[in-house]
């Protein structure tokens, strides 16, 4: 066998994360049966991408086709996963980096699918505002592929009010965003976790609703699905080979 493909996830120290992670591998797997698969991180947790990519060398692997299990162009997949590839140029391999999932056609549906059952039986009013949860990112074709959902869903369900939130692992940001906006009249705000596993981001997000469901704060916060339907994200995995 001389082609391999590897799964690259940005990693987590959270357990749950990690589970998912290796959930969508096995899953990815059982429907790509004739090829090597690995899987690696970028960073807090094992194996990493550099020495999975060496022990596929030390396979005579010839061709190593890189899938990011992200949602966006961020700077992990511009920038981290390209200067870890570029250590093994002067080896007898060929790399190749597919584009991430939100790249893919047809992965707002997915998105939309995930939250329409939810988002469509809450009352939308003036004082109503569509919260997009997303990791800290610089790049700016990610966050315009970010306003482009926003605007998407906001039309989709008729919400006047709309909002994107990058957050980092701090759950002290998101609070103080939303009781900002709280300030300026809103007073339900639906959040929707643009993320696809389990990990301190989800966590915050969580402990925010949590926060405010003490009826003395008089805001609503309601936290609709993150995309964990792995078998469909897997087969937009798929579809990724074929570009």
């Amino acid at each position: 066998m001389e082609n391999a493909i590897l799964l690259c996830y940005h990693g987590s120290k959270n357990l749950d994360g990690r589970r998912d992670t290796k959930k969508l591998t096995k899953i990815f797997e059982k429907k790509i049966n004739s090829e090597l698969i690995k899987y690696g991180y970028l960073q807090n947790a094992k194996p990493n991408i550099s020495s999975q990519i060496s022990l596929l060398l030390k396979k005579k692997i010839k061709k190593i086709t890189i899938i990011p299990g992200m949602l966006f162009p961020g700077n992990h997949v511009v920038k981290d996963i390209p200067n870890i590839v570029n250590k093994f140029k002067k080896k007898n391999l060929r790399i190749n980096i597919l584009p991430p999932l939100i790249s893919l056609k047809g992965f707002f549906r997915l998105i939309e699918k995930n939250i329409h059952s939810k988002i469509r039986t809450i009352r939308k009013d003036n004082k109503t505002c569509l919260i997009l949860i997303a990791s800290n990112t610089l790049n700016k074709i990610a966050i315009s592929q970010m306003n482009i959902i926003l605007k998407k869903i906001s039309a989709r369900y008729h919400i006047k009010n709309s909002k994107i939130i990058m957050i980092g692992s701090k759950s002290t940001f998101l609070k103080k965003k939303l009781l900002e906006l709280n300030k300026e009249g809103i007073s339900q705000f639906i959040i929707v976790p643009l993320l696809l596993f389990r990990g301190e981001l989800l966590k915050n997000c969580i402990n925010v609703t949590n926060y405010f469901k003490d009826p003395k704060k008089k805001i609503n916060c309601i936290l609709l699905p993150h995309l964990k339907n792995y078998n469909e994200i897997s087969n937009y995995l798929i579809k990724s080979l074929s570009l």
